[in-house]
């Protein structure tokens, strides 16, 4: 629902640039970036899920489901105007592309034309943004948000400042978010919240080896 909403707020604004991109709602997405981010692991899942399912539907319904899903979430990423999403995706993309995909013809071409519309759907400021990655204000910002993270996670080695408590504690004009999870994770819950943190990503990394080994 998040990523067909996303594309049709895409579409409805004439598939233009706007800085704030688009969000998911109320809620841990209402940050275009968090929204992008989560956009990003649809579209692996998604598609790694529907291709599994092949030869098992016909084509013409596969098609539809990536199209509905894969697409959509795709399309919600380059709306995000989120530099991190769009690379994310990028990424995520090639590797997959990489590791499974068997190098016939068809295959590449299917994987230049994904490009080449991605890139003619990417609007000509976000294009401009990538440019000045790392030294545009957003950079910066976000930049001096991670540092004051680190700093603060210094002072709070092993309570944190507390969880999800970060925006009250920094209020830095409008640049209350910190982009970074781990970081995040550190600065409200100390370092053995982030111990705990990692090791629930590892543990979901192991488990989801061995379910693809079954």
């Amino acid at each position: 629902t998040f990523s067909q909403a996303g594309t049709l707020a895409f579409v409805a604004r004439g598939l233009t640039f706007t800085d704030w991109g688009v969000t998911g709602g109320p809620g841990w997405f209402s940050n275009s970036g968090e929204f992008a981010m989560e956009m990003a692991a649809i579209v692996g899942m998604t598609l790694c899920f529907l291709l599994a399912l092949r030869g098992r539907m016909s084509k013409r319904r596969l098609y539809f489901l990536i199209a509905l899903l894969t697409g959509t979430a795709l399309i919600s990423v380059i709306a995000s105007s989120s530099r991190g999403g769009q690379i994310a995706v990028a990424v995520e993309l090639t590797l997959l592309f990489v590791l499974t995909a068997k190098v016939r013809p068809r295959t590449v071409l299917i994987g230049v034309t994904t490009v080449i519309i991605g890139w003619f759907l990417v609007p000509a400021e976000q294009k401009a943004r990538f440019q000045t990655m790392g030294d545009d204000q957003t950079s910066q910002l976000r930049i001096f948000a991670w540092g004051e993270a680190w700093r603060t996670t210094l002072e709070y080695p092993l309570t944190g400042i507390g969880y999800n408590n970060w925006s009250d504690y920094f209020d830095y004009g409008e640049n209350r978010e910190i982009h970074n999870t781990t970081l995040e994770a550190t600065s409200e819950l100390g370092f053995p919240g982030a111990v705990l943190y990692l090791c629930a990503v590892g543990t979901s990394l192991v488990m989801n080896a061995r379910t693809r080994r079954r």
